[in-house]
């Protein structure tokens, strides 16, 4: 099930996520104190929980990489258009029902994705 707000259609096409997809996109200094007071903090404690999933310091570029490899597939969702992505992935469920096997799905993915990416870090190590 699409949510819908009675007066702009499908959240997922509202105009707040537009904006948020445009900021990401291309940053307005409208917004640059927030991410540095925000934005920046917040991507140092995620950078310092993949360094430990992934056994590497915080600077390593590839707990960077890996935190971008996170982070992706949940911004898409959050600016893409559902209605879009049902067209294109007719069998996936986007609604609330199928939340969890999704984000099991994505914990999945990601966990086993770090921990390739460490091993092949260590194994160049070598």
């Amino acid at each position: 099930m699409i949510a819908v707000d009675k007066l702009t259609g499908p959240v997922s096409s509202s105009w707040v996520l537009g904006v948020i997809g445009r900021e990401l996109v291309a940053p307005s200094p409208a917004l640059d104190e927030p991410r540095e007071r925000q934005g920046i903090p917040k991507a140092r404690i995620l950078m310092s929980i993949v360094g430990e999933l992934m056994g590497l310091p915080d600077d390593h570029p590839a707990v960077a990489r890996g935190c971008l490899s996170i982070m992706a597939p949940r911004l898409m969702l959050l600016i893409s258009d559902r209605l879009m992505l049902k067209r294109v992935f007719p069998n996936v469920d986007l609604g609330r029902r199928d939340a969890p096997a999704l984000v099991r799905h994505m914990v999945e993915f990601a966990l086993a994705g770090l921990a390739a990416v460490a091993r092949d870090v260590r194994q160049e190590a070598e």
